[in-house]
């Protein structure tokens, strides 16, 4: 699968912002949890076949966000997957792209943008910062192959970073990345966060290093 970053605006001017798994359809029915795993994701499908319309299957799937673009890539519309658990669930669209989106998911940046009320769009983008910005690149590769880890891959990366004796100057970005995938993720991380009174993160703690116990972070 090709890994890409998925951008998607809405009526407002913020910009959703999420590295996203891109899949080839090339059949009109899509047994989507075959292709998923059980992977709470972003996804990005891109329908090659003739038909008008595809079949999606969204049995035993993570509840999801179904987004709709045509042929010119012009946003739909979107639909909800919230099935209980072992019911079957279907849906029919025309739309040749679809963003599947993890209810709940917390990737965002920031863009501010001139959007005309009811106007959306997506893109798809190599990296989702300004070029200005440092050390661009390594950050949009780092952030794609942080999102592929599995939980347990994410957390020996960062104990990995908290054991090393000294940092060098890429090293702060890298932790942001970090920090970034790891309050993304379904499981309880507080122990890793300080908070202000609005509720925003105000430190990262990094000193201990931290395990998976009944999915909640606790530090070793």
């Amino acid at each position: 699968m090709k890994t890409l970053f998925l951008s998607i605006s809405d009526d407002s001017s913020e910009t959703r912002i999420m590295p996203s798994y891109c899949i080839d359809v090339e059949d009109t029915a899509l047994l989507v949890k075959k292709l998923i795993q059980d992977i709470p994701q972003t996804f990005f499908f891109q329908i090659n076949h003739q038909n008008i319309n595809t079949l999606l299957d969204l049995t035993d799937c993570t509840p999801y966000e179904l987004w709709y673009f045509d042929d010119k890539e012009k946003y739909t519309g979107k639909s909800f997957s919230l099935q209980k658990e072992g019911a079957q669930f279907l849906i029919q669209t025309q739309a040749r792209f679809i963003a599947l989106v993890p209810v709940g998911i917390k990737y965002t940046r920031i863009q501010k943008r001139r959007n005309q009320k009811g106007e959306a769009n997506f893109m798809l983008s190599k990296t989702y910062i300004p070029t200005s910005e440092p050390y661009t690149d390594e950050i949009a590769e780092w952030t794609l192959s942080l999102f592929g880890k599995s939980n347990e891959e994410l957390i020996e990366t960062l104990n990995n970073e908290i054991e090393k004796k000294s940092w060098v100057a890429t090293s702060g970005y890298y932790l942001d990345c970090i920090k970034t995938e790891i309050r993304n993720r379904p499981f309880n991380s507080d122990a890793l966060f300080d908070f202000d009174t609005t509720g925003k993160i105000a430190a990262f703690k990094v000193s201990n290093k931290v395990v998976l116990i009944n999915n909640t972070l606790q530090f070793i």
